[in-house]
């Protein structure tokens, strides 16, 4: 399999264990946003069972390299099936494709894979499954327990910081 950056990596890791082979294009100390596939991504993404992108636009690149290089694996958008946040983007309303930093949609990211891996290799689906349920248990709890040490602050001090392209703001009013 090829996951198209290192977040997919990860939670394709974590269903699939040692039962996959995986290989990820963008790692975690590159911009996804301004990766350059290069010619041995192509020969990846040619050799490829299954491809795993985030979608909603996350990645133009790879729709580039695809459209060129025609591989026969299957390829799923983990991002299928989340509502995610809409951006103001240079006037125009666009799904924020980050939708991942949701527990809400991650679990749907892991859901989605598991389901994909689990059609690519049908002798190892109840594995799969199992990996996924453990690993949204980890998920969950540890959203239990940072929803705890938040509701222990004041209000005053729940403040986020986040990083926000200059032509991207929260489509939300006062944001």
């Amino acid at each position: 399999m090829v996951t198209s950056f290192s977040i997919l990596a990860d939670l394709t890791r974590e269903v699939g264990g040692d039962r996959i082979e995986l290989t990820n294009l963008v790692g975690a100390d590159a911009d996804a946003h301004l990766y350059e596939p290069s010619p041995d991504d192509a020969k990846a993404l040619l050799r490829a069972d299954l491809i795993i992108a985030n979608g909603l636009g996350f990645e133009p690149w790879l729709e580039r390299v695809l459209a060129s290089s025609e591989p026969k694996g299957k390829r799923i958008n983990a991002s299928a099936g989340v509502v995610p946040l809409m951006l103001d983007e240079d006037g125009e309303r666009v799904p924020d494709p980050h939708a991942w930093q949701s527990l809400t949609n991650a679990e749907i990211y892991v859901r989605n894979i598991a389901k994909a891996l689990g059609e690519l290799d049908p002798a190892n689906v109840d594995a799969y499954n199992q990996r996924r349920d453990a690993y949204l248990t980890r998920l969950h709890a540890l959203l239990k327990k940072a929803d705890a040490q938040i509701a222990g602050l004041p209000a005053s001090q729940r403040k986020v910081v986040t990083a926000m392209t200059p032509s991207a703001t929260w489509g939300r009013p006062g944001s």
